[in-house]
């Protein structure tokens, strides 16, 4: 005995049948019947060629992911996203310990910029985001005249930081 059946499915704007019968033989066609099925959701951007999906500078912090960062200069920290701003987009910045908020613009088309000469950068935690898209980020100051600066920073979590000073060794490309 063949058992067969043709199911429609609604779903976001796509229209699927789906056909089946006993011999497991399974056919799946849809159709977009919106042209416009895909408001409301955000472009991938993908990586280009020789692209990373972490900062270039051992100085660049990413905003899109909680993490610890260390800095030893305040006039070098660079903010860096994975994707390029677009026009209008608003970077915003919480000290947790003392609730002051900024909101900076992003460069449009650029996925770095410097940190913010309105905003203080101490150690401490702070809320980074961009949109919805908030995290917490953890500043540590590297102390002047520390011995072994990869050493310290590993204690204070800033991970992605030692792997590209241990790459830098590697290659002796230096700090």
């Amino acid at each position: 005995m063949r058992l067969s059946y043709t199911a429609l499915i609604l779903v976001c704007g796509i229209t699927a049948t789906f056909e089946a019968n006993s011999t497991e033989t399974f056919y799946l066609t849809a159709q977009i019947n919106n042209a416009n099925y895909l408001d409301g959701f955000e472009a991938v951007r993908f990586r280009k060629r020789g692209e990373d999906d972490a900062p270039a500078s051992l100085w660049e912090f990413d905003v899109s992911s909680p993490n610890d960062f260390c800095y030893n200069s305040t006039d070098k920290v660079v903010l860096w996203r994975p994707d390029a701003g677009k026009k209008g987009e608003k970077l915003q910045i919480v000290k947790v310990d003392s609730e002051q908020e900024y909101s900076i613009s992003w460069p449009t088309k650029r996925y770095t910029m410097a940190w913010p000469s309105s905003v203080s950068l101490i150690d401490g935690e702070y809320l980074v985001g961009i949109g919805n898209a908030i995290n917490k980020v953890n500043l540590h100051r590297i102390p002047v005249g520390i011995d072994n600066v990869q050493q310290w920073m590993e204690k204070h979590g800033c991970i992605q930081q030692v792997e590209m000073l241990k790459e830098m060794k590697n290659t002796s490309t230096g700090i």
